[in-house]
């Protein structure tokens, strides 16, 4: 059992919890809860730490699996957990060793994320993603660490499920699917034509833009077309991660409608 907060794993730990390039480093990151562990790939789990208290949860893991465990302490438990109440286990996670930039459909269903910075904006837009089956989330250079502690969570194991590309250069990204004949759609405050107008049976990628200032005028510029989301009140602009929900059910009501 790990006892002292001296201990090299604990600083390991707290180094992936605290400092992105350590994570970037070492190609690792931390989820916590019974519920994101148990949605984690076990090829890519490290080790599992557990408080010595929760030890009698165990038995809710697959059985079946060799799990490297290590018992902490309460006192480590404290020092390395992310959260204000910590459930009493984490795991350091592998990250992936590659993303796949290739579609299973003809007619594919894509968000793009220039420079968004909030982790619960991005944690709930994956979380999204996830459950209307968008084929592919692609986020930006200088968006939200993917592997951030808090975007982990809001996630809700989803990114475990998704296919999702970071660090890209957007509007190299964006000519090139469009030159594909994937159209780009901008949520934009200039828009002329409601959302609901809009036409996404075909393949279609969402440009979503960052909290406070929107999308960039170089990469609306590449857009096929402008689209805004009504509202019946001097509000300027909806949530990111609520705007993205609209925007990408709407998408797949169409879809389902026009099958």
């Amino acid at each position: 059992m790990i006892s002292s907060l001296s201990n090299s794993k604990v600083k390991e730990i707290q180094k992936l919890q605290n400092s992105q390039r350590y994570r970037q480093q070492s190609r690792k990151f931390v989820a916590e809860g019974w519920r994101l562990i148990k949605e984690i790939p076990f090829h890519q789990i490290e080790r599992i730490y557990i408080q010595t208290s929760q030890m009698e949860k165990l038995t809710s893991l697959d059985s079946s699996r060799d799990w490297d465990i290590e018992q902490v302490s309460d006192q480590v438990m404290k020092a390395i957990s992310n959260e204000i109440t910590s459930q009493g286990i984490l795991a350091t996670v592998h990250m992936k060793s590659h993303m796949q930039q290739s579609y299973s459909t003809s007619h594919p269903l894509v968000i793009a994320l220039e420079n968004v910075q909030d982790p619960g904006n991005l944690g709930t837009i994956l979380r999204t993603a996830d459950a209307a089956g968008v084929d592919l989330v692609v986020l930006s250079k200088g968006t939200v660490d993917l592997y951030n502690p808090k975007v982990i969570k809001a996630t809700m194991g989803a990114i475990f499920r998704l296919n999702i590309l970071k660090d890209i250069d957007l509007c190299s990204y964006v000519k090139d699917i469009k030159d594909r004949g994937i159209q780009i759609i901008a949520a934009h405050l200039e828009g002329t034509k409601n959302h609901y107008e809009g036409n996404y049976v075909t393949g279609t990628c969402f440009l979503m833009g960052n909290e406070g200032d929107g999308l960039s005028e170089k990469l609306s510029a590449l857009a096929s077309e402008y689209i805004k989301i009504p509202m019946r009140s001097d509000a300027e602009s909806l949530n990111v991660a609520v705007a993205t929900s609209i925007l990408v059910y709407e998408a797949i009501r169409q879809r389902d409608t026009y099958k």
